[in-house]
């Protein structure tokens, strides 16, 4: 493409004002004049054919969902509202218009106003609206391969399920690339060296990784799940993170929010068009835990989600963000429903490595992005063989009990406190329980844990211990908690044996 001036910066493809300019096309005679102020659905008209239009006709500038988009030559990218008007506002300081005077017509400066300038903007919006309710990725011209197979390369489009390589092109919607080539020879030796230490103790971490970074490339948010990996220092978590986030396209690509402050009021904003965020820490204050964990269900479910945007109306819907959680320690979600465990894929790295560590191992592995790639693709393959079933890490049973142990005081009573039968035969009167839970509460230092009884009887039946469950004795309206029995000698809990239960 031609370099230009900065009036046309926003251009990523060759548009007729860049043709002219570079001299590949003679305008003709009417190039340079506009229709005259006021006329400013026509004066837009004329805009985005010269500077907002490639060479095949297809719009390079979008409105969707309240902002400016444009396209980039590989995807589309937010755009301050600034950076329409700028090139707008330059064009039309070079054209003129047709003006009636009493000698006859006669070619008038358009000199742009900052408001006849926002006065052309408006009709332009217009023109190129995208529909609030359009999800990306999408076609907004004629149908091609699926929209959402595709993955945006620095060379193509690639199909996963044909290995096609399809040309660029505007009208496909889409808001991430990743930034490098689709090479089908590539290899990355060094990263399968990598895996095979890192995950020596359980092989099947290594390939829940690998289905993972597939889902991640391919886009796609129909499996609802997220990872967890946890690990002793030094054991190559770092690395992961590294991997991931070049894989995906770096910064540009992938967030890196913090649960501590995920709950707050701003933090979703910086999940727009990044199809992936990497927590590195694992921990938060209960009240703003409990709200990051509900962010968490709803965007991994796939729920359309209403995100407060600093200075611009709110923008609702479906974000295109998988969660990966990189830690030391054990993630803390205040879940009392199991609903996080249900969409965890978890393992845990083991080993440290912290005394022969390869300093120069990112860079390496920067190097193989194309190699890794097609190790991700072969993980998507295998994903897709398997029902969109990821394997099971060995690790990973006793990291997701750990996390619902830590993230449901409710949970760890019941475990330390009661035997858990599954009885239904075997019950304990409500009030009996619960008193035995606010002692233990207090003696745990748990007294935020602490809950209402009718609020424990509602987390009883939430907390998704098999056959635990509150109900009541019909016969009397006793409200009980069946399945369970007291452990002997621990606080003041006694079995409750009703006449009929």
């Amino acid at each position: 493409m031609p370099n230009l001036n900065d009036a046309y910066e926003l251009a990523p493809a060759p548009t007729v004002a860049e043709r002219v300019a570079a001299g590949e096309l003679t305008p003709g005679e009417d190039y340079d004049t506009y229709p005259a102020p006021g006329f400013y659905d026509d004066v837009a008209d004329r805009v985005l054919a010269d500077l907002f239009t490639n060479g095949q006709g297809s719009p390079t500038i979008r409105f969707w969902r309240n902002e400016w988009f444009h396209y980039t030559g590989t995807h589309w990218a937010t755009v301050h509202e600034d950076e329409v008007k700028r090139p707008v506002r330059a064009r039309l300081r070079q054209v003129t218009y047709l003006k009636q005077t009493t000698e006859g017509e006669t070619h008038a400066p358009w000199q742009p106003t900052l408001a006849k300038v926002r006065e052309v903007l408006e009709p332009l919006k217009l023109t190129v609206l995208t529909p609030t309710a359009t999800e990306a990725p999408t076609w907004t011209g004629k149908g091609r391969p699926p929209a959402a197979r595709l993955i945006a390369m620095a060379n193509g489009l690639f199909d996963p399920a044909t290995r096609a390589l399809h040309p660029h092109t505007p009208e496909w919607f889409n808001l991430w690339s990743l930034p490098f080539n689709y090479d089908p020879k590539a290899t990355a030796p060094r990263w399968q060296q990598f895996l095979e230490e890192v995950f020596a103790h359980d092989p099947q971490g290594a390939d829940t990784l690998q289905e993972w970074a597939g889902y991640l490339i391919s886009g796609r948010l129909d499996l609802q799940k997220m990872l967890v990996i946890i690990g002793v220092p030094g054991a190559g978590k770092s690395v992961i993170d590294h991997v991931l986030t070049a894989l995906m396209g770096g910064a540009a690509n992938v967030a890196a929010p913090s649960m501590s402050k995920f709950g707050e009021e701003f933090q979703l904003d910086q999940l727009r068009g990044k199809p992936l965020a990497i927590f590195g820490d694992a921990a938060g204050e209960a009240k703003s835990n409990r709200e990051a964990v509900e962010r968490i269900k709803t965007i991994t479910g796939q729920g359309a989600i209403s995100v407060n945007v600093k200075g611009k109306p709110f923008w609702t819907g479906v974000l295109p963000t998988r969660f990966t959680i990189i830690s030391n320690q054990t993630p803390k979600f205040l879940d009392a429903s199991s609903a996080v465990r249900r969409r965890t894929l978890a393992v845990e790295l083991t080993q440290s490595f912290q005394h022969a560590p390869d300093k120069d191992l990112p860079e390496k592995l920067e190097k193989e992005l194309p190699g890794i790639f097609l190790w991700a693709l072969a993980g998507l393959d295998r994903l897709n063989a398997n029902g969109g079933k990821f394997t099971v890490p060995a690790t990973q049973e006793e990291v997701l009990e750990d996390m619902e142990d830590i993230g449901s005081p409710l949970r760890s009573f019941f475990k330390e406190n009661c035997v858990i039968t599954g009885n239904s035969e075997d019950i304990i009167a409500l009030p009996d329980i619960y008193r035995d839970y606010v002692q233990w509460c207090g003696v745990n230092g748990l007294e935020r844990a602490r809950l209402s009884q009718n609020k424990f009887r509602t987390e009883v039946k939430a907390m998704g211990i098999a056959g635990v469950k509150a109900g009541q004795v019909y016969a009397t309206g006793q409200k009980v908690v069946r399945g369970v029995q007291p452990r002997p000698g621990l606080f003041g809990a006694t079995e409750f044996t009703p006449k009929s239960a």
